[in-house]
């Protein structure tokens, strides 16, 4: 569970106010707090992983657990890479 240490100790570094909502011209048109985003980040994630073990339950799928662990990593890559482009 690296990656659950890694959010964590980016979230400390993050501003309080990260912008969530930019106009057609670029600028920050909407604000929201970091406790939200990082919530919301889990939310979606956990609804991935019910979706994903409610849908192939009884399947035989090759390396599921695989598949499940590199959408984990490359979620995970994503927040970062947004978290440092926002700040």
């Amino acid at each position: 569970m690296i990656w659950i240490s890694v959010l964590g100790a980016l979230y400390v570094q993050l501003p309080q106010l990260i912008p969530v909502h930019f106009n057609l011209s670029g600028e920050v048109s909407g604000y929201g707090y970091k406790s939200a985003f990082y919530a919301l980040v889990f939310i979606i994630f956990s609804l991935y992983v019910i979706y994903t073990a409610v849908r192939y339950k009884n399947k035989e799928i090759p390396n599921k657990n695989l598949f499940t662990l590199y959408f984990v990593m490359a979620f995970s890559v994503f927040v970062l890479l947004l978290g440092k482009l926002i700040n």
